[in-house]
């Protein structure tokens, strides 16, 4: 690549290179359409068996009004990611609560506890900059208070994180 568009516009053309090799060895074929200004548009094309394609079916239904007044706790040290979580709790019609780390959720649980109002669900984010989430929910399993409560460890797993995850229960 030229150096002086590479330092202009931070790319090598590298990833244009692989996804041409890899489209002509499925047998198809790559094409850029481009206006000076504007930008490129990349396309490929190829043709599939109808054996190829893996169609999942979506269409699994559930009586979600099971949610209904039940309660949650979403652990993520994110924001944006436990407001999106606790919105579509909310609207499958659960009461829904947010935090951002492993201690302020110890203390949200213990005042569900004081309330004897223990959450029904808590999911928990697994990548948290305090205690990560498997932390929490070994710190969880010690609790007898808390039994009826189901936990749900959350993240984009690596395969190593996976293992781990599945190592501890």
């Amino acid at each position: 690549a030229d150096t002086s568009t590479t330092k202009q516009y931070s790319g090598t053309g590298l990833g244009l290179a692989i996804c041409e090799q890899l489209t002509r060895m499925m047998g198809g074929e790559i094409s850029v359409t481009s206006v000076a200004g504007q930008g490129a548009t990349f396309t490929f094309t190829m043709l599939l068996d109808e054996s190829d394609m893996v169609i999942p079916n979506r269409k699994k239904e559930c009586d979600v009004s099971v949610l209904k007044g039940l309660t949650a706790l979403v652990v993520d040290d994110l924001d944006v990611t436990g407001m999106v979580i606790s919105e579509w709790l909310n609207d499958l019609g659960m009461e829904c609560k947010t935090c951002n780390s492993a201690m302020e959720a110890l203390v949200l649980f213990g005042d569900a506890r004081a309330a004897n109002r223990p959450y029904d669900f808590c999911l928990i984010d697994y990548m948290m900059p305090d205690i990560t989430g498997d932390t929490l929910g070994k710190i969880f399993a010690f609790d007898d208070t808390i039994e009826d409560t189901v936990f749900i460890l959350m993240s984009a797993f690596n395969d190593i994180e996976k293992r781990k995850c599945e190592s501890t229960g």
